[in-house]
Order: C-alpha cells, then sequence, then structure tokens
C-alpha cells in the first residue's frame, strides 16, 4: 500500500485551495520536529522547504530518524548565494554535503542547475547546468537522492 503524507506549517490552509481533492493526507508540523514514529517511511520528499526551515540540521537527523534503514530521501532545494528574511537558510553544496554526512545520508544521485526565470521548481528543467567552476556566489537548483545509512535496530 502507498501513502502520500504533506508535512507543513501550512496544510491546515491547504483545503481552501482544493488539497482535499487527491489522495493526500495534510499534517500540520514542521521537518524539525515530525509526528511519525522512527523508521516508518521507506521514502521522504522535500520540495523546496530546506532553504525554509530554521534548523537544517535538526530537520535533517528527523529525515534520518523516520526513514526506514536504506530508505531514500529526494530533496529539491534552492541555493541562495545571501540569506532572506524568507529563505533564512544559505547553503553550498559543500554546506549541504557535510550536513548529509552528519545525519548518516548519503548522496547517490544529483544534479545541480543555475537559477533561472521562470515558477520555481517548473523551472528547472529549462535552467542551464551549474557551473562549479565558476567562482561567483549565485543561486541555484540541488536536486538529490540520498540513502539512509542507519542500521536496523538489533
Amino acid at each position: 500500500a502507498h501513502t502520500r503524507v504533506c508535512l507543513d506549517p501550512l496544510s491546515d490552509k491547504y483545503g481552501k485551495l482544493g488539497a482535499n481533492l487527491h489522495a493526500m493526507t495534510y499534517v500540520k508540523g514542521g521537518v524539525e520536529k515530525m509526528p511519525f514514529a522512527d523508521s516508518s517511511w521507506d521514502v521522504v520528499t522535500s520540495i523546496n522547504n530546506f532553504d525554509h526551515v530554521s534548523d537544517p540540521v535538526m530537520g535533517l537527523m528527523e529525515v534520518a530518524r523516520v526513514l526506514k534503514p536504506g530508505g531514500k530521501f529526494r530533496m529539491i532545494v534552492e541555493l541562495h548565494a545571501e540569506p532572506t528574511a524568507c529563505e533564512p537558510q544559505a547553503y553550498t553544496f559543500a554546506r549541504l554535503r557535510m550536513l548529509f554526512d552528519v545525519v548518516k545520508l548519503s548522496v547517490v544521485r544529483e544534479s545541480a542547475t543555475e537559477a533561472c526565470e521562470g515558477p520555481e521548481t517548473q523551472a528547472i528543467p529549462r535552467c542551464p547546468k551549474y557551473d562549479h567552476d565558476n567562482p561567483a556566489a549565485r543561486d541555484a537548483w540541488w536536486v538529490v537522492t540520498a540513502v539512509n545509512n542507519k542500521t536496523a535496530a538489533a
């Protein structure tokens, strides 16, 4: 059986937008303290939200906690050269990889694009590939799949 759950601090507002018209359960809450049991999910997906969280380390620790051993974490995140009021996290590729290592999430697939004009994540397929040789600070998109390296409890 497949269960789809959206965890979002604003999820109680989504019904007004028609969210109740499809097979998704909406749970009000944040990634830093998920209301799910340990090792309860095969897959966790985060689309354009990790640059909005207040504590990314706690958020990633929670992702690792709720993922089953070997479970996959799929994240699309906007990397910003500078933080903003709405997007307080200014990530670099190196910082995110270090955070993944700390919580034992191993990157198995990734791609990066330059930020480009368009409606958020829908623009990613049209954005040019990120030039890692260009040292200029700039915004980008990082699409990553990671595997949870924790082992099952004995």
